[in-house]
């Protein structure tokens, strides 16, 4: 599991193929769950599961999966996620609580089937 899914990690060939980096924080599915620093841009792509900070939570690969859609809604609207707040006790709230999603903008150009694997990812 890469467990940090995020647009600084995707590096792009020079034949437009999108590649992982950073793995400093990647583990085996089976590994513990690590207590990890958590900071404002890491927050906007995180799982909700993430921010339950229950005992015996394990990472798998719901939260990568979510990370992605996220990732995807960013590349189809050209910003960042939860950009309008900017501390992590906000985006927090959101995304845990009041189970908020970014929504794709009304004039977006995406294909409706991506907007779909977007939304059913997050």
């Amino acid at each position: 599991m890469h467990r940090d899914i995020r647009p600084k990690n995707i590096l792009i060939t020079h034949d437009q193929k999108a590649k992982l980096a950073n793995f400093k924080l990647s583990r085996f599915l089976r590994d513990n769950t690590k207590n990890r620093k958590e900071d404002l841009e890491r927050i906007r792509y995180s799982a909700p599961e993430l921010f339950e900070r229950t005992p015996n939570f394990k990472y798998d690969h719901k939260c990568e999966v979510y990370s992605f859609g996220i990732l995807l809604w960013e590349i189809a609207e050209g910003r960042i996620p939860y950009e309008q707040y900017n501390d992590i006790l906000t985006i927090t709230d959101l995304v845990r609580n009041q189970k908020y999603r970014e929504s794709f903008s009304e004039d977006s150009k995406l294909p409706e089937k991506f907007k779909k694997l977007a939304l059913d990812s997050m």
